[in-house]
């Protein structure tokens, strides 16, 4: 192994805007090309993740498996080509279809170890529970981002290796002055874990008026959210702006980050919003809580989260304390530098042992 490059095939459900894609694309983009060769295969079509990243520097492909049970087909037919054709040391799966998926690999390229990332804490339903925990002998090791991460599913090899992203020298937030609106920001997909449509009750709940709510993202639960906006008058507060490509602009043109998710892994964006040093309100879901805390964020239940986003609007001053503190405690634990390193550590550990 010491005279050519480890492979690495990374093998996921899609390359839609979400945490567990941009993950994918933070390893292409910062792997040791000295020592990683590196291929990406997309079970789906989607790929509006690219628009994000057009330098990640290694072959991606598509199966389109979501196109018809045909396409099914068709796709598993190519991904054992692909397979053979690479013939990867490490093939890491990221979210359930993709490890249901990387077990077809195993069996075509026996050498291979299979890595697997699920990306949640919850949200399985008994028989994705059930294939995940009967597989485990199969998978030579499991990345979870806590100790408390569905334990009983997990292969007998896991090891702990938290999201990172970029994080650049600490700014102070703007002051909020004169009649400009607070703005809360929510950065995510449309879809039921994030939990959209409450979003949109919680903040016409609120007391505070002096602020908007910007909503950055797509999915199938749009209409509904539209028509949440409409129904509750609150159209001249709200802005739907779709999926964004400067997410980081956002965050630092924004007072607030807001998430009232039903259940979620370790959200990208709440990390990238402390390496902005600012201002989280969030569920007390999957991982947030082992990030967020009364020194660094504001963790609050549905029922009390209009109260909590008024209490930030009322004494930001301390809201910023928090969203500084949440940068110290991203610089040091959450960082892209670490996440790499600490894949790379795994994926040369299983093709020496």
């Amino acid at each position: 192994m010491s005279n050519r490059r480890i492979k690495i095939l990374f093998l996921i459900t899609g390359l839609d805007v979400g945490g567990a894609e941009r993950v994918v694309m933070s390893l292409c983009r910062f792997l040791d090309v000295s020592i990683f060769s590196v291929v990406v295969i997309s079970l789906t079509s989607k790929k509006a993740i690219l628009d994000q990243y057009n330098d990640v520097g290694c072959e991606i492909y598509s199966l389109n498996m979501d196109s018809s049970p045909f396409g099914v087909l068709k796709g598993a037919f190519r991904l054992v080509a692909l397979i053979r054709r690479f013939r990867p040391d490490i093939i890491h799966a990221h979210m359930f279809h993709s490890m249901v998926a990387g077990l077809l690999c195993r069996v075509v390229s026996i050498r291979s170890r299979l890595v697997f990332t699920s990306h949640s804490f919850s949200g399985f339903g008994w028989i994705r529970g059930l294939v995940i925990r009967l597989t485990r002998w199969f998978r030579s090791a499991d990345i979870v981002f806590s100790g408390s991460q569905h334990p009983d599913l997990n292969a007998s090899h896991t090891v702990i290796i938290p999201n990172g992203v970029p994080v650049a020298r600490n700014e102070s937030l703007t002051p909020i002055t004169g009649e400009r609106r607070f703005v809360f920001l929510f950065v995510g997909r449309l879809e039921l874990p994030k939990n959209p449509v409450t979003l949109i009750n919680v903040f016409s709940s609120m007391r505070e008026r002096r602020c908007e709510l910007w909503i950055a993202g797509d999915g199938s639960l749009r209409s509904e959210v539209e028509k949440r906006i409409e129904a509750l008058g609150v159209s001249d507060r709200v802005r739907m702006l779709g999926i964004c490509s400067d997410v980081p602009g956002l965050l630092n043109t924004a007072d607030c980050l807001v998430l009232t998710s039903s259940w979620e892994g370790l959200p990208m964006v709440v990390l990238e919003a402390g390496a902005a040093s600012l201002p989280v309100i969030s569920t007390e879901v999957g991982a947030i809580p082992e990030v967020l805390d009364k020194q660094c964020g504001y963790l609050s239940s549905i029922g009390e989260f209009p109260k909590a986003m008024d209490s930030v609007v009322r004494d930001y001053p301390e809201a910023k304390r928090r969203g500084e503190a949440l940068y110290s405690k991203v610089l040091n634990c959450y960082s892209v530098d670490s996440m790499i390193v600490r894949h790379q550590q795994l994926f040369s550990l299983l093709v020496a042992g």
